[in-house]
């Protein structure tokens, strides 16, 4: 989906709904991306001014005006005022009209760096990887603050770390892409597509505490003194020294938390509920609006399969596999077979196509499918 392409239909009012959701998301993602989507706008408006303009021009009556007069008058003349202003305005429309291109032409580079992974400074100005580059950021004094290379972030701990003590960077990651987050007190997180991160560029104070929104696999370094904290909505998971999973995309009612080793305490930010419910390994935490979580025993592999570039689904319905399906392989998914998705699958890939996980779901529940560059289309058999 190109964003040049959702301006357009913006601009004359064709958006379907989940274009809509898509345009509104991109708008809002920063001032710049507002301003430039009204600079445009305000472009067209005026283009389409000028060529109504145009359009109310009768040239056959305004030749044979100036005709009569040539005639009349046994000189020639020559309506200078009027073609110059004709002409003025049909340059002008040429100028928008290219001016036009040249913005969408901007906004498809921009949209096509947006899906690389783009880290947010503490000054708001934002920097993008892309998969094969090597990146270094400095600090003021020409220190390395971190290093970008293979989709692994590792920041360093250098002596102005107190610097940056109130200093916070927010890392997206878009759909088809994983990258892994080396903090310098020697914690790291694997975030799966489309999540979304935001942290201290160094843990300087007695908690260290970041935020996500999405999925992360996280190893987190012992220190006692100093507990790490992972806030997802409205939940709170707090650790000393642990491997665990944490998944909450915002489309989901549910947050679940996976304990593979040590121990993590959940609790709500809700003032009113200050009590901490404690994991054991190979328990699953689901937290939802209620009170307490549900912790049941499971397999910990079904849930941190994807760090392995595994797709797992277990009971688990079309609509869900769609959303995942989408993040994996960075495509839309448009169902037009509302029934299938109630329908509920078991299965595991690793290694097959898209194609060949479509037609594992087919062979179950028969439907058709188009697949059209990143878009798939779903129907009914």
């Amino acid at each position: 989906m190109k964003i040049n392409d959702l301006i357009v239909k913006k601009i004359v009012g064709k958006l379907s709904l989940k274009e809509a959701q898509f345009f509104d998301e991109w708008l809002n993602e920063s001032v710049k991306n507002r301003k430039f989507y009204e600079g445009l706008k305000e472009l067209h408006y005026r283009k389409n001014e000028e060529f109504q303009k145009l359009s109310t021009l009768d040239v056959d009556q305004a030749w044979k005006k100036v005709h009569s007069r040539s005639f009349n008058n046994n000189r020639k003349l020559f309506p200078y005022k009027s073609v110059f202003r004709y002409a003025a305005i049909l340059i002008g429309v040429l100028l928008m009209s290219t001016l036009l291109y040249q913005q969408f032409s901007i906004v498809n580079d921009d949209f096509e760096i947006s899906n690389n992974v783009r880290l947010t400074l503490a000054d708001g100005s934002y920097k993008y990887f892309s998969e094969d580059s090597v990146e270094f950021l400095k600090d003021d004094n020409g220190d390395t603050i971190l290093r970008y290379s293979n989709n692994v972030i590792t920041y360093y701990k250098g002596e102005n770390a107190g610097a940056f003590k109130s200093n916070y960077h927010s890392l997206k990651i878009p759909n088809g892409i994983k990258t892994k987050i080396q903090f310098s007190d020697g914690s790291s997180v694997f975030l799966n597509s489309g999540s979304t991160l935001k942290y201290p560029i160094a843990f300087t104070g007695n908690v260290r505490e970041i935020q996500l929104t999405g999925e992360g696999f996280f190893k987190v370094s012992k220190d006692k003194t100093h507990p790490f904290v992972v806030n997802s909505s409205n939940l709170n998971i707090e650790v000393l020294g642990t491997i665990f999973n944490v998944r909450a995309y915002p489309e989901n009612a549910e947050i679940e938390a996976v304990l593979v080793e040590g121990t993590i305490a959940l609790s709500s930010d809700n003032p009113r509920h200050v009590h901490q419910y404690f994991m054991e390994p190979g328990e699953l935490g689901i937290w939802s609006n209620t009170e307490k979580p549900v912790i049941n025993e499971v397999d910990t592999d079904l849930y941190t399969g994807w760090t392995e570039g595994k797709l797992i689904f277990q009971n688990l319905n079309f609509k869900e596999i769609s959303r995942r399906l989408e993040r994996q392989y960075n495509i839309q998914i448009e169902n037009h077979y509302k029934a299938l998705n109630e329908k509920s699958f078991t299965a595991t890939f690793d290694v097959e196509s898209l194609e060949d996980i479509l037609d594992s779901f087919k062979s179950h529940t028969p439907f058709s499918y188009k697949i059209s560059e990143n878009r798939i289309e779903i129907y009914e058999p």
